[in-house]
């Protein structure tokens, strides 16, 4: 919980929350009110997707592309787990793999536009083990930070 405490919220600072175009409660606000809980908050946005300022521009799914976001659908999620992590240590990956990373995924979300939203269980209460979803989200928020700078240093 230490370590989940530690690197919660720094992350979600490199994910660019849209805007409503009309006035109404903010994604922030929202994001409380679903307990901080960024598999609902994604959720909350695909649904509602119409109604951001950046609809007309980007999709979804670019959005999720955009922000490095990927690895919250379940698809992508799987490959991580199943295929890519093989119980390596995460700093040991090397940035231009997480760029292959990308791009395969990428391409995996432009094949299937209707990716499933990965989710931790439809309420709060129903959470597995919360000490196993902790350091699943741990692991995510920290791949996600190796896929920014990846994606940076590319650049």
């Amino acid at each position: 919980m230490e370590e989940w405490k530690a690197i919660s919220y720094t992350i979600g600072n490199f994910a660019p929350i849209p805007n409503l175009k009309e006035k109404g409660r903010h994604l922030q606000q929202i994001h409380r009110d679903k307990n901080e809980r960024w598999d609902f908050l994604l959720d909350y946005c695909r649904k509602n997707w119409k109604k951001y300022s950046c609809s007309s521009a980007i999709s979804y799914n670019e959005y999720m592309k955009l922000t490095c976001q990927q690895i919250y659908f379940q698809e992508i999620y799987d490959d991580l787990f199943e295929k890519k992590l093989n119980n390596r240590k995460l700093e040991e990956i090397h940035a231009q793999e997480y760029c292959e990373w990308i791009e395969e995924w990428n391409k995996m979300i432009d094949k299937k536009n209707d990716l499933t939203l990965l989710s931790f269980g439809k309420k709060s209460t129903e959470m597995k083990d919360i000490e196993d979803i902790v350091k699943i989200i741990c692991i995510l928020i920290q791949v996600r930070g190796y896929m920014i700078l990846a994606a940076l240093s590319k650049r």
